[in-house]
C-alpha cells in the first residue's frame, strides 16, 4: 500500500515549551496549516517542560523591568524590587560559559540573550501567565525576600501550568497536534533542503513541507523545528571561545543597556 502524503507549511517536532513557541511563532507569521508531533500518548504530553519548574531566565538592568512582565508582583511580595539584583546581558553570558564549560554556540548564545527578554515579552502576549518563582528559588535573609541571580520569574503553576498555557494557547491558533505520533526520518532534497519527514513504518504516511513563496522569511520551510536543537559545542582555544566572543565581549553587542519595555 503507498504511503499518503500530506502536506503542511511548518512541522514542529515536540510539544514543550520551545516547541509550542515555534508553532505559534510560524503561525503568526503566516503559516496556515502548522503540525505538531507529539511521540507519547495525551496523558504524558509536555516533554521535559511539564515536569520543569517553569523559570524563565532573562536578561534585565534594574528590578523595575521585571513589572513589564508580573506587574502586580508587589502585592504577593511587596519587598519584590528590594531583593531581585540586577541581571544584566555579561551576567547572563558568564552564566552561559559557565555552566557549558566554554562551549556555547556564540551566535546562539547571542541570541539567547540579546532576545530573553523580548521572548519573554511575546510569550506573554500569547497568554502565558508570570509569577514570581517564590517556591523555587525566594530565600530569606534580614527579613527581605533575596532571589538568586537571574533566578525570579516563573511561569504560574511551574511547568504543568506552562504546559497546559501552550497547549491552550495552541488549540486556540487551529494548530494541528498528534499524540503518539514520533518523527523517524528527515527527507531532505538535491539541495539539502528538509522538504518532508517520514514517520514510522506502520503508519504508512510521510509529511512534506509545503514551499509557499509568499510566506514570510520567518517560516520559510527550508528546515524542520524542533523542541530540542542542542547548541554546536566547541574546544577550547577554537574561534567561539576566543576573546573576540568572550562573555563580555559578545554581551556588548547583545543587549543595549536601559530601561526594558514590553512591545504595547
Amino acid at each position: 500500500m503507498p504511503k499518503k502524503i500530506e502536506h503542511w507549511d511548518v512541522i514542529v517536532v515536540g510539544a514543550g515549551n520551545a516547541a509550542h513557541a515555534a508553532a505559534v511563532s510560524a503561525y503568526e507569521s503566516g503559516a496556515a496549516r502548522v503540525l505538531m508531533l507529539e511521540k507519547p500518548p495525551e496523558n504524558l504530553r509536555g516533554g521535559n517542560t511539564h515536569y520543569s519548574g517553569g523559570l524563565l531566565r532573562v536578561a534585565f538592568d534594574a528590578p523595575e523591568d521585571l513589572l513589564e512582565l508580573v506587574p502586580e508582583v508587589q502585592i504577593e511580595a511587596p519587598e519584590f524590587l528590594a531583593g531581585v539584583a540586577p541581571y544584566p546581558a555579561e551576567a547572563f553570558w558568564a552564566d552561559l560559559h559557565r555552566v557549558t564549560r566554554g562551549g556555547v554556540d556564540p551566535d546562539l548564545g547571542e541570541l539567547l540573550v540579546s532576545r530573553s527578554f523580548e521572548t519573554a515579552c511575546w510569550m506573554a502576549s500569547q497568554g502565558i501567565r508570570m509569577e514570581a518563582a517564590v517556591s523555587l528559588a525566594a530565600i530569606e535573609y534580614g527579613g527581605v525576600i533575596k532571589w538568586p541571580s537571574g533566578a525570579v520569574i516563573r511561569a504560574v503553576g511551574e511547568g504543568v501550568g506552562l504546559s497546559s498555557m501552550w497547549f491552550e494557547i495552541a488549540s486556540r491558533r487551529g494548530i494541528t497536534l498528534r499524540y503518539g505520533t514520533g518523527a523517524q526520518r528527515l527527507v531532505q532534497d538535491n539541495s539539502g533542503r528538509v522538504s518532508a519527514l517520514n514517520l514510522p513504518v506502520a503508519m504508512r504516511s510521510g509529511l512534506a513541507i509545503t514551499n509557499h513563496e509568499n510566506m514570510m522569511p520567518a517560516i520559510q520551510p527550508t528546515t524542520v523545528q524542533s523542541s530540542n536543537i542542542p547548541a554546536a559545542s566547541a574546544a577550547p582555544g577554537s574561534p567561539s571561545s576566543s576573546q573576540a566572543d568572550s562573555p563580555e565581549a559578545r554581551s556588548e553587542k547583545a543587549i543595549t543597556p536601559g530601561p526594558r519595555r514590553c512591545p504595547p
